[in-house]
């Protein structure tokens, strides 16, 4: 929730948010509101767009007149959902449905309810006659959990937490609709390549384009660093994606910051806002290695970019601390993280920074760093924060001879402490360099790092989930099957927000030609591996696909950084 207004009114974007009784939501964008728990609906004026609303089968809630757009109504225990349409109506109709309840083909034309007591189907659709049909599918029970749905683009998977998919057919098959489904988890996963990009205006041979990527929430945003560009200057291209096509186009001319001196790497990392309207851009070289972080915002008009004050540095470093080797965003952008793993004979350290308005303030107490370290530990080699940014989670791979570890810290009105110290990875194997890539879901409450030195550089990525204050492993390491010699997997992971997918990169895959592995957590906090891992069409030795790897809020576009493609001028590949 962005804030709350007079007059028990919230405004709401994109987010689940649970809505008291009685309360009023108004400007609710692409936003699910669940069920409320007291067995009693919500009463709810609209001035909305694409909002779904659950209920449960006690009192569905009274809808307003000032919505426009299409709400979807979930009852959670009954058998029907409702659509509203137009601009002035309280009351919805049941759409027309089938009932599915054995492996079969769906019906193009209608809505579709799985209904197994048997357990998981997997049913398939045909590609529709005309275009801009949309159909919803969803479960009817929990034993229907996991029934995965196939056509001709990839597949998707419904589990009882993400029971409902609304498709839109376009002109290259179905289409998971993000219009409209963007507001509530999905399960999707990606199945085969949508679209490679190749082609950066200004770059040089070497670029090493890809090296770092990040994503909007929508998935509709791209940014792609290559810190090698002009001679390690460096630069960022930002790319917007066209839905349809999946058809990535150059938002404007590359990014190149103003820094405080010399070659300074830009793009070594980057770090996207939730709306893809603040990027942030370390540059771990600027300044004789002592680091900065260039933020550039995007007009909401004109879509130009620009460079929002000046370099960030964050002040108490010891020595080259080389800020900026990693970024991460808050979703509304307003909170930075910097890592500096040099800093301090390498010890390592994290620095964080907060923007009110168009300016930015360095955390007091700055800089982080984690206890319990053995040596120099290069933390802030990776960072993450929560949605919020409240919760920050930071690696530092070469702690006790680059056997690695994991920070976690939490902030408390306005101070931060250590909430956990040095995880290790239960079960890795050798100098696995724990924590050289990292992420969080929105909420913090699920932990994802990689260690791509694991077991003689096969990789690894561990799963650690919150409850309270207390982390705890989920499972074992996670490795994915059908590497071709040492993938160095976890070289790059990415988490959906709701921390049900993961992605983990394995660069160095048959002879670096990498590879990206996809991970589904199912009903148990059970993480299965989706499919066979990915390869980029025509990879070649060297391209080393997956040494970066951003994930849309939901997982309906992936993509990945190849720094090795054409003499390492790089790439970027989108799985779909």
């Amino acid at each position: 929730m962005s804030g709350q207004l007079p007059h028990s009114y919230f405004w709401f974007a994109g987010i689940s948010a649970n809505v008291p009784t009685g309360l009023t939501v108004i400007n609710a964008y692409n936003t699910y509101i669940p069920a409320p728990t007291n067995g009693t609906g919500s009463n709810i004026a609209l001035g909305a767009e694409n909002l779904s609303v659950g209920y449960t089968d006690y009192s569905p809630p009274t809808l307003g007149a000032l919505f426009r757009g299409k709400v979807g109504i979930a009852q959670t225990t009954a058998t029907t959902e409702l659509d509203v349409y137009g601009t002035s109506r309280s009351q919805g109709v049941a759409p027309v449905s089938e009932t599915v309840t054995s492996s079969t083909a769906l019906s193009v034309q209608n809505d579709s309810i799985i209904d197994s007591r048997a357990g998981a189907l997997t049913v398939t659709l045909a590609d529709a006659s005309n275009t801009d049909q949309n159909k919803l599918i969803r479960l009817l029970n929990k034993a229907s959990m996991s029934s995965v749905v196939s056509c001709s683009r990839g597949s998707f998977k419904l589990t009882p937490n993400e029971s409902a998919r609304r498709l839109r057919f376009l002109a290259d098959g179905w289409h998971v609709d993000e219009s409209l489904n963007n507001a509530i988890p999905t399960s999707f996963y990606p199945t085969a390549q949508a679209a490679a990009v190749t082609s950066f205006t200004g770059s040089a041979t070497g670029s090493t384009i890809g090296y770092a990527i990040a994503i909007s929430a929508d998935g509709l945003t791209a940014a792609v660093g290559g810190y090698a560009d002009a001679t390690n200057v460096g630069a960022v291209w930002v790319f917007t994606r066209t839905v349809a096509t999946s058809t990535w186009t150059l938002q404007q001319a590359k990014l190149v910051g103003t820094v405080v001196s010399g070659s300074a790497m830009q793009g070594y990392s980057v770090a996207l806002s939730a709306n893809g309207d603040t990027l942030a851009v370390g540059c771990k070289a600027d300044n004789s290695n002592a680091g900065s972080v260039v933020i550039w915002i995007r007009d909401p008009v004109t879509y130009v970019w620009t460079q929002q004050g000046s370099a960030l540095v964050g002040s108490g470093a010891t020595g080259a601390a080389r800020q900026g080797t990693s970024v991460a965003l808050s979703a509304d952008g307003n909170v930075l993280a910097v890592g500096g793993p040099k800093n301090n004979s390498s010890v390592g350290a994290v620095w964080i920074w907060t923007r009110s308005g168009s300016t930015w303030t360095a955390y007091g107490s700055n800089p982080i760093i984690g206890s319990g370290n053995t040596g120099a530990a290069e933390m802030g080699t990776s960072v993450a924060l929560s949605a919020d940014g409240t919760t920050l989670a930071f690696g530092g791979p070469q702690n006790n001879t680059a056997v690695g570890a994991v920070w976690v810290w939490l902030n408390t009105a306005g101070t931060w402490a250590a909430q956990q110290s040095a995880i290790l990875g239960t079960g890795n194997t050798g100098a696995a360099q724990v924590g050289n890539s990292i992420a969080l879901s929105a909420d913090g409450n699920v932990l994802a790092f990689g260690g791509y030195q694991d077991n003689s550089v096969a990789g690894a990525v561990w799963i650690y989930t919150r409850t309270a204050a207390t982390w705890t492993i989920q499972g074992a390491k996670l490795v994915g099957t059908g590497a071709s010699g040492a993938a160095s997997q976890g070289t790059a992971v990415a988490l959906s927000a709701d921390g049900n997918m993961l992605i983990s990169g394995g660069s160095a895959d048959n002879s670096s030609r990498g590879a990206v592995w996809v991970f589904v957590r199912t009903a148990g906090s059970i993480w299965q591996q989706q499919g066979s891992k990915l390869v980029a069409t025509g990879a070649s030795a060297s391209d080393q696909v997956g040494c970066s790897a951003a994930i849309g809020a939901h997982g309906q576009v992936v993509v990945v950084g190849g720094l090795g493609k054409t003499s390492s001028t790089g790439e970027f590949i989108q799985f779909s």
